[in-house]
C-alpha cells in the first residue's frame, strides 16, 4: 500500500511550513530518547550552540514549544506590564496580528503606519519616540504578507540610547535574512523551524 503523504511527487509550495529537505525527514526517524535524560540534554545544548551564529547572538537560545504567534504573546507577557505602551512599526499583517494581541494583554499600542510592502519611515518613527515614553518597539524582521524587510540596523540604533526594547519577530526571516542581534541591539527576537529552517513544526533534533 502506498502512503499518500509519503509520495516524493509531492511538493509543498508555502509561505510556511515549507519543505522539509531528505536528511531533515530521515534525522526524525532516530529511536526516541529520554527527554529528561542526558541525550536530550546533550541535543538541546547542540542545538543551543549552532543556533547562536544564525541569531548573530551571544546569550543562550531559548527553545519554546509553541506556534510563531504563540511565542508573540510570550515575548509580551515577559517584557510588558499591562497597561505599558509600545509603538508597532505596522506595514502588514502580522504586525497588525502583534498589535491586536498586545492590546488583548491590556498593553496600550501605539503605532507607525506605513503602506504595505514599504520601509517605515524612519523619520516618523523617531518623532514619535519623543512623544511618549515606550516600553518597547515591535518590529517584524520579514512580513511574508509583503515580503517586506525591516530595516533593523537603523532601528536599533535609534533605540539604542532610549530605555525602549526591540522586540522582532523573524518567524519566517531567520535563516533567510541576515540577523545580528548582539550588534544591532535586538533586545528579544523569536523565530520558528517550520519556515526559513525547513524543519518540520516541532522539530527538536538537530540536522
Amino acid at each position: 500500500m502506498t502512503d499518500s503523504h509519503t509520495t516524493t511527487s509531492y511538493r509543498l509550495r508555502l509561505l510556511g511550513p515549507t519543505e522539509v529537505p531528505a536528511r531533515g525527514q530521515e534525522a526524525m526517524m532516530v529511536p526516541v530518547v529520554n527527554h529528561r535524560g542526558p541525550e536530550f540534554r546533550s541535543m538541546t545544548a547542540e542545538i543551543v550552540e549552532n543556533l547562536q551564529p544564525i541569531f548573530g547572538a551571544s546569550n543562550p537560545i531559548l527553545l519554546f514549544a509553541a506556534s510563531g504567534t504563540g511565542m508573540m504573546e510570550a515575548s509580551l507577557v515577559n517584557a510588558v506590564a499591562p497597561g505599558e505602551r509600545i509603538l508597532v512599526l505596522n506595514n502588514g499583517q502580522f504586525a497588525e496580528r502583534f498589535a491586536d494581541i498586545a492590546r488583548a494583554l491590556d498593553i496600550t499600542v501605539d503605532t507607525v503606519d506605513g503602506d504595505w510592502g514599504h520601509d517605515i519611515d524612519l523619520g516618523e518613527l523617531e518623532t514619535q519616540l519623543d512623544r511618549a515614553p515606550y516600553r518597547a518597539v515591535i518590529a517584524i524582521h520579514n512580513e511574508s504578507s509583503t515580503g517586506g524587510v525591516a530595516q533593523l540596523r537603523e532601528i536599533g540604533a535609534l533605540l539604542k540610547d532610549r530605555p525602549t526594547l526591540l522586540i522582532v519577530d523573524s518567524v519566517s526571516g531567520l535563516g533567510g535574512i541576515e540577523m545580528r542581534q548582539d550588534d544591532w541591539d535586538v533586545d528579544i527576537i523569536f523565530t520558528a523551524v517550520h519556515k526559513a529552517h525547513m524543519c518540520p513544526p516541532d522539530f527538536r533534533r538537530s540536522v
